[in-house]
């Protein structure tokens, strides 16, 4: 199974998940948003097999790093 970038929740987000997550009481008040706006986790083992991780601001920037460090599939010639 491939890793998938992982939204994180933002103390200034306001969305629902971010404030069950972070509380208003704890983290101060955020201006309510329908869509969480906090950045996005990728996984990822490097070339020696070091788990790594990186936060990028945007889903695709974190499709598009996880592109280039995933591993290409070697096809088997029959």
């Amino acid at each position: 199974m491939a890793p998938e970038p992982e939204q994180i929740p933002s103390r200034t987000c306001g969305c629902r998940d971010c404030l069950i997550d972070l509380p208003p009481e704890r983290y101060g008040q955020q201006p309510p948003h329908d869509a969480c706006t906090g950045p996005w986790r990728v996984r990822y083992h490097n070339e020696t097999g070091k788990h790594r991780a990186k936060n990028l601001p945007t889903l695709r920037d974190a499709q598009q790093f996880l592109a280039t460090v995933q591993p290409k599939a070697v096809s088997r010639a029959s």
